[in-house]
């Protein structure tokens, strides 16, 4: 495997147990969340991406599944042929860097939207706050599609339409998507069950046909998702690059 696929693990786990007493952790302020840029080659093709040490829900840095799914869709194509996947809305999930993204749209993908979690900082009310005079104060952090923007521009490309949605919480958007990607989102049992009502929301409702993710982790527990999916009646199939398609 070349050098630059050689993607360092994230520093915290933190936004999977919401109850963690990781005050370092809980606490954004106690460390400088560095960041650092360097060229990585997807598809054959370098790029320039920004990765954060650190992010709440691990949407920092690039994930390993990012190169099957792009060399599936780009060096082999879903019918082999690229063009035949230029005409397609797509929607990706969990989009981290949007380095995968970015790929699509140099090779010609343009109609595809990002999503990850919604980052922003909630609203709090300092009643008792006198420099705050008794009002609500909110703070956005908007840290995933800032960074996004941010690696979009890096690569002299126009930034495509972001989506804030955190799994499971409703889907309120009404595109239609033909395809749903996604790479490494398997990570964390706990969220398997926020990320199949969000897939389930997304094609129940007709807004995206099917859903493709690249997945190549041996972990016996990654086959709860797979279960799940095939309880809300989701047929998958298995193809080249460890990318697995589901239809229902």
């Amino acid at each position: 495997m070349p050098n630059d696929r050689e993607i360092e693990a994230p520093i915290s786990l933190m936004g999977m147990w919401p109850d963690s007493d990781d005050e370092a952790a809980e606490n954004t302020n106690a460390f400088t969340n560095e960041s650092s840029e360097q060229t990585i080659t997807v598809a054959g093709l370098p790029l320039r991406v920004r990765q954060f040490c650190f992010h709440t829900h691990n949407a920092n840095r690039v994930w390993p599944g990012t190169f099957n799914l792009a060399e599936y869709y780009i060096n082999e194509g879903e019918s082999g042929d690229l063009d035949s996947l230029k005409d397609k809305r797509m929607l990706e999930l969990g989009s981290a860097t949007g380095l995968l993204s970015i790929r699509f749209v140099i090779a010609g993908i343009t109609n595809i939207v990002t999503s990850d979690v919604d980052d922003r900082g909630a609203a709090t009310d300092d009643n008792n706050d006198d420099d705050n005079d008794g009002k609500s104060k909110e703070t956005e952090d908007d840290t995933v599609e800032t960074n996004i923007k941010h690696n979009f521009y890096l690569n002299n490309v126009a930034p495509v339409k972001h989506i804030r949605h955190t799994w499971g919480t409703g889907w309120n958007e009404s595109e239609v998507f033909d395809i749903i990607i996604a790479s490494d989102i398997l990570l964390y049992v706990a969220a398997y069950p926020a990320l199949v009502k969000t897939l389930e929301e997304l094609i129940g409702r007709g807004l995206g046909r099917k859903f493709i993710m690249s997945w190549n982790r041996r972990m016996d527990e990654s086959k709860q998702f797979f279960e799940m999916m095939h309880e809300k009646g989701f047929e998958c199939l298995r193809e080249p690059k460890c990318v697995f398609i589901f239809t229902r």
